[in-house]
């Protein structure tokens, strides 16, 4: 079974983190059962520092589907799926602005949630509903989403995400989760979010240090790719056409002003301990940014090393490091073979690449990259 090894891996990381869930949230609890304190349960008594802060934020902006959409945009449609650095700092900039000053709002009336703030601001009970309601509504196709790229991950794993197993593994991630969550709060996720974050910073060192390795320069993976779009009639170009402005921009921007409207991220600064915790922490979210920005980089190299046809290939960026021979890294090592038909040497993975020059017209191009109007999050 080629796939053991990446099972068992996430099998493990699994366990560790539902343990540091379960059992780290009780050491982190102030009591040894539920509290009910809502203020101490939800905002984890608005004491959190600036690291913890850093990582509760990163993990609520920058998600599972983020980390696997977004290299999937830039692998299928080529640049507009670099939309997502843009936006996320455009997020940094209206965080350090308007963060701070709802969270010392909060902070001094002694709210948990922006509708107790918009209820006491603006003295509407009415106008508190629909903004609860539109969080509620917000946060289930954001959930739906989390849910893809799970599934995305057991299929890569060689797990049918609609088969028992599927639903099972689902079950219990989300049973532990609920399960921590309700007894300690908003301390079990933060927990969770420092593993996550440790995570993503070793998974883009290790990928990166391997596209850099295997396949060369900078210049040498975009040239590739770049030649790989070429092949498709220029349906999909790295540079955006012009006419495509209007959607890039809108994505960016919209995508940022939606973010404040999911209650979660609203929570994680109302649990801040200080207004100065929230600036530095806004700043520092640039972090993220860059990963984000190297995982977007990991669909070029991933299309760079004929990876496969982009409609077919559901995590460019586990294509990159799967085990096995050529397409991937393993293979961009090989010399170039001869084609008999065409006597011209041509890449061993040209054959994947076929199906796409034909399959895709121009104007079939411009409509999947403005497809991509549903928010990546």
């Amino acid at each position: 079974m080629n796939n053991l090894a990446p099972v068992i891996t996430c099998a493990a990381v699994l366990l560790v983190a539902s343990a540091i869930a379960l059992w780290g949230g009780r050491f982190a609890s102030t009591g040894s059962g539920v509290s009910t304190d809502l203020e101490d349960w939800a905002l984890a008594d608005r004491r959190h520092g600036g690291g913890l802060i850093w990582c509760l934020l990163g993990g609520a902006i920058y998600t599972a589907y983020t980390f696997t959409a977004v290299p999937a945009a830039v692998f299928t449609s080529g640049g507009i799926g670099f939309y997502a650095l843009p936006y996320t700092v455009i997020i940094c900039a209206i965080a350090f602005v308007l963060l701070p000053r709802l969270a010392a709002t909060a902070r001094a009336h002694g709210h948990v949630t922006i509708a107790d703030f918009v209820r006491v601001r603006y003295g509407s009970p009415l106008l508190a509903l629909a903004v609860s309601l539109t969080g509620i509504f917000a946060t289930m196709p954001y959930i739906a989403l989390q849910l893809l790229g799970l599934r995305a991950v057991l299929s890569v794993l060689g797990i049918r995400p609609d088969g028992l197993v599927g639903d099972a593994a689902l079950t219990a991630v989300f049973a532990v989760l609920g399960i921590s969550t309700y007894r300690y709060g908003l301390r079990a996720p933060t927990l969770v979010s420092v593993v996550k974050a440790v995570l993503v910073i070793g998974s883009t060192l290790t990928i990166g240090s391997l596209v850099l390795a295997r396949l060369g320069s900078p210049a040498t993976v975009f040239a590739r790719a770049d030649a790989a779009f070429a092949a498709t009639d220029g349906a999909v170009a790295l540079v955006p056409d012009p006419s495509l402005a209007p959607a890039y921009i809108s994505l960016a921007l919209g995508s940022a002003l939606a973010l404040f409207a999911f209650p979660h991220v609203l929570l994680v600064a109302f649990s801040a301990r200080t207004d100065g915790v929230l600036r530095r922490s806004s700043v520092t979210l640039h972090g993220w940014t860059a990963m984000l920005g190297l995982f977007a980089l990991f669909g070029i190299a991933a299309l760079a090393s004929g990876a496969g046809e982009p409609r077919r290939v559901l995590l460019p960026g586990t294509a990159l490091v799967r085990p096995g021979g050529s397409p991937g890294l393993r293979g961009c090592g090989r010399p170039r073979r001869q084609s008999r038909d065409r006597g011209a040497d041509e890449p061993a993975a040209e054959s994947t690449g076929r199906a796409t020059r034909t399959a895709w017209s121009t104007e079939a191009g411009r409509r999947r990259a403005q497809g991509w109007g549903a928010v990546v999050r």
